[in-house]
């Protein structure tokens, strides 16, 4: 984790509301866990899929990790939970792949920021995370 404050001489360190936070993460190998799959059956059209996996900056440096948890109600949400060295975020969204999050929790350095992500899968293995924060 890159640490210090933002400067557009490095855009990897800080976004504005969430210092030492990138201002893009990306996912280059994203697992699948699949919790309503029996050892040894196969997947059924349209299961739950929860991604999760290891986060890296622009230039490959371990950032951190992220997982899913799926909200069930009317309409499936996801919450995410993105997990760096200097604190956590908590996000929530629509259960449908590509989209923007909500950040509706932080935790160590980044208590305080609030604001939302989007998230891109580049293709079937890798996610792109894109921070949008501010202080509340």
């Amino acid at each position: 984790m890159v640490a210090g404050p933002a400067s557009e001489a490095n855009p990897e360190i800080g976004v504005r509301g969430a210092p030492g936070l990138p201002s893009r993460l990306w996912c280059p190998d994203v697992r699948l866990a699949r919790p309503d799959r029996q050892p040894g059956t196969p997947t059924r059209p349209r299961a739950v899929t929860l991604p999760f996996g290891d986060l890296v900056t622009r230039t490959q440096r371990a950032a951190g990790s992220f997982d899913t948890t799926l909200l069930a109600g009317r309409r499936a949400m996801h919450l995410h939970r993105i997990d760096l060295a200097e604190g956590s975020l908590v996000g929530l969204g629509e259960a449908d792949g590509d989209g923007v999050f909500t950040i509706v929790g932080a935790s160590g350095r980044f208590t305080g920021a609030g604001g939302a992500y989007r998230i891109t899968r580049d293709d079937d293995r890798s996610i792109e995370f894109t921070f949008h924060t501010k202080a509340v």
